[in-house]
């Protein structure tokens, strides 16, 4: 009887599974279900066999997790309910950060050799293989002006938006650079006046530098060799309100984790993607698809074309609104890129975005 026993080679569906039909009338190119499944790189797609330990066990709820290659090695990273980054080192964990909000939902990318780290609550966050700090850059003040007024006060015509109190600046004294905390700044006309924690001017300094860092980001992404960033507090499964919430900032220079501001201004870049919205929404998550850049918001999709958002980082602007699909994203975390394509979870259910070779029409595919 074993020689009569046939084996049948079945192609992986290369279209998934389509939820608005029954399974009976799909083709051959759609799976009547697909469990437990890992999609690979090329389309194919092989079966999870199961999970195994390891290392020991943290000790607390993981809400997050993350590699980062280092010294020719793959390290793990775990974000805990308790506000903690925890790195694994064999069979222990090592605390690389704590105090954290514990409300916020961490999302992080890999970039320019940093993974970088977010949750919408506390200050984006990067890791370089040995410890986790602030992204911050500091920046010249060009303001006229900068005059001495105590050891432990300076004035500038500048903006005091720039000095918040807690903030670091870097002061130029007798040709060495002196690090200070700020205690408050007042602005009366065009000159701000920055009072400092500690007295380190006994003489006039002769530049100043404050510190730039990007808003606490719900959520990052990496595109055209910049990082962008958008999202305000931690995930709601509401629709949120405010000013921001369609707001998409974006590095002024390319392939650098610390490039935000623009070093002239001191001015981090952004797009209003509400513009194009015409109606209340929240941007989730982006990717890019087929050379196409597409927003995820809760209630519609943005494409857009091109790949310089602005007149930054060199180079002529060219990135431009293309078209509005009126299906949401029901989670930020519902999308998964495939070849040429990006399969996601809608309120409607799981669809995929595709587009036909010869016509410029997109479609829909359930």
């Amino acid at each position: 009887m074993r020689h009569d026993l046939q084996s049948i080679t079945l192609p992986f569906p290369s279209n998934l599974m389509a939820t608005a039909q029954s399974p009976l009338a799909l083709p051959p190119t759609y799976a009547r279900a697909l469990k437990n499944m890992i999609l690979g790189p090329d389309g194919s797609g092989t079966k999870r066999n199961g999970v195994a330990t390891l290392g020991s066990a943290l000790g607390e709820d993981i809400i997050g997790l993350f590699t980062y290659p280092y010294n020719g090695q793959t390290q793990l990273l775990a974000w805990s309910a308790a506000g903690k980054i925890y790195r694994q080192n064999g069979s222990a964990w090592v605390l690389l950060k704590s105090g954290l909000n514990v409300n916020g939902m961490p999302q992080g990318v890999i970039f320019a050799g940093r993974l970088v780290l977010c949750n919408g609550l506390d200050n984006v966050m990067q890791y370089d293989g040995a410890s986790v700090s602030d992204i911050e850059t500091r920046v010249v003040d060009a303001g006229a002006s900068l005059t001495r007024i105590s050891n432990s006060q300076f004035s500038i015509a500048s903006d005091a938006a720039f000095y918040p109190v807690g903030s670091t600046v870097a002061l130029t004294i007798s040709g060495a650079e002196v690090l200070a905390i700020v205690a408050s700044a007042t602005q009366a006309g065009v000159t701000t006046t920055v009072t400092l924690t500690t007295s380190p001017m006994s003489v006039a300094p002769t530049q100043v530098k404050f510190t730039v860092k990007p808003p606490a980001f719900a959520a990052v992404a990496v595109a055209h060799n910049r990082l962008w960033g958008f999202g305000v507090g931690g995930f709601s499964p509401n629709l949120k309100s405010g000013p921001d919430t369609m707001r998409l900032y974006y590095t002024h220079s390319v392939n650098n984790a610390q490039g935000w501001p623009d070093p002239a201004t001191g001015i981090i870049p952004s797009l209003n993607l509400a513009d194009k919205a015409a109606l209340a929404d929240e941007l989730l998550a982006m990717r890019v698809v087929d050379g196409m850049t597409v927003f995820f918001c809760r209630q519609h999709l943005q494409l857009y074309e091109g790949t310089n958002p602005g007149v930054v980082g060199g180079g002529t602007p060219d990135f431009a609104w293309l078209k509005t699909i009126p299906v949401g994203l029901a989670h930020p975390r519902a999308v998964q890129s495939l070849p040429n394509d990006v399969l996601m979870l809608t309120p409607l259910g799981a669809r995929t975005l595709s587009r036909r070779p010869l016509m410029m029409a997109w479609r829909w595919r359930a």
